[in-house]
């Protein structure tokens, strides 16, 4: 790092990178005298924020619907335009499809699809009814933990999470989610 000084300005050169101070500041630089700078220009008002991406929306979705699940699920249905069994029957449909395909969830997250399937599926883990897993099935052990993890969490808040988390693991599904809509339309307008 190299520094400068001088009576007129002050550069600092980092890496090849040389910071100075704005023309205006410098003395003569106008060609005016150091004490007397011209009036400055107006500033033109700053652009517009940038269009807010699906990302952002989920999360304040998330935020705003924290303890709502049945206002999450009318969301999903406005935002997809499908009911929630049937919202849920296609994401099920496009996790089995594509999972290791088109998309590639990390562990944590298959973990948690697979428990919530099993949720909406079996209802609550409940270790009477469901048959002992081997102490070296490691998988099969983890998913369990996760399972019994979500507690008594209601069918519909699993759809819910279910969709949620697909749809935030790979963006493909909402691709995915709109040709059926388009199609269902189709098929509706031929009637």
């Amino acid at each position: 790092m190299a520094a400068v000084l001088s009576a007129e300005r002050l550069e600092v050169s980092i890496d090849g990178l040389t910071l100075s101070p704005d023309s205006e500041e410098r003395a003569g630089a106008d060609g005016a005298p150091p004490g007397e700078r011209p009036e400055p220009q107006r500033q033109q008002p700053p652009p517009p924020p940038p269009p807010r991406r699906e990302e952002e929306e989920e999360e304040e979705e998330e935020e705003a619907a924290a303890g709502g699940g049945a206002a999450e699920a009318q969301r999903l249905e406005r935002r997809f335009g499908f009911g929630l069994e049937e919202l849920y029957g296609l994401a099920l449909r496009f996790f089995k499809e594509k999972d290791g395909k088109a998309f590639h969830p990390t562990y944590e997250e298959k973990l948690k699809l697979v428990a919530l399937h099993k949720q909406v599926l079996l209802g609550p883990y409940n270790p009477d009814t469901c048959p002992e897993v081997g102490f070296f099935d490691v998988l099969g052990n983890d998913r369990r933990k996760e399972w019994a993890a979500l507690g008594n969490l209601a069918k519909e808040d699993a759809m819910t999470e279910f969709v949620k988390l697909l749809n935030r693991c790979c963006h493909l599904f909402s691709t995915y989610v709109t040709s059926h809509k388009i199609e269902k339309e189709e098929q509706e307008k031929k009637r």
